[in-house]
């Protein structure tokens, strides 16, 4: 493991984590970490509770490990993510890795948060619709219908 990649970083750290062999398309994996908790986040990536893309991964018989740690907030690691530049930050990837994040362009992460905030008040609504009274009861009425019958049946049975 590199000795850089176990840094720990005040305002969190989003780190780097190479997947050997690759799984599908899938080469590395990010994720950040709150101050303080780095090691106790990748403890919590060996478990049945850690990222889906970490537990295919063992389950196909591959491994893992931490190549990477940039300081950053959610935010850093989302922009890493969009970057789509995670192998140019690998050093098992690349033989001159980055060292360090790229700055933040406002404009696009005000852009990504307005975006990002409407499909949530989308979904918000979608869920809200979907969850009225008439539509639970329409959608449940055959199956209690049929419930109904099946017990009219049996207690007639049993007398």
């Amino acid at each position: 493991m590199n000795p850089q990649a176990l840094l720990e970083y005040i305002e969190g750290t989003v780190y780097v984590v190479h997947l050997d062999p690759r799984y599908r398309r899938a080469r590395h994996y990010v994720g950040h970490a709150d101050p303080g908790c780095l090691r106790h986040r990748l403890a919590e990536h060996h478990t049945s509770s850690g990222p889906r893309l970490l537990r295919v991964q063992k389950a196909a018989g591959g491994s893992w490990h931490l190549v990477a740690t940039f300081p950053g907030t959610r935010s850093t690691e989302r922009q890493l993510k969009d970057g789509q530049a995670v192998p140019s930050f690998c050093p098992d990837c690349t033989p001159r890795p980055r060292t360090e994040m790229p700055a933040v362009d406002p404009v696009k992460a005000a852009a990504r948060n307005v975006r990002r905030a409407a499909r949530t008040e989308a979904w918000k609504r979608l869920q809200a619709v979907a969850e009225t009274p008439e539509q639970t009861d329409a959608y449940w009425a055959p199956a209690d219908e049929a419930v109904a019958k099946l017990r009219a049946s049996t207690s007639k049975e049993s007398r």
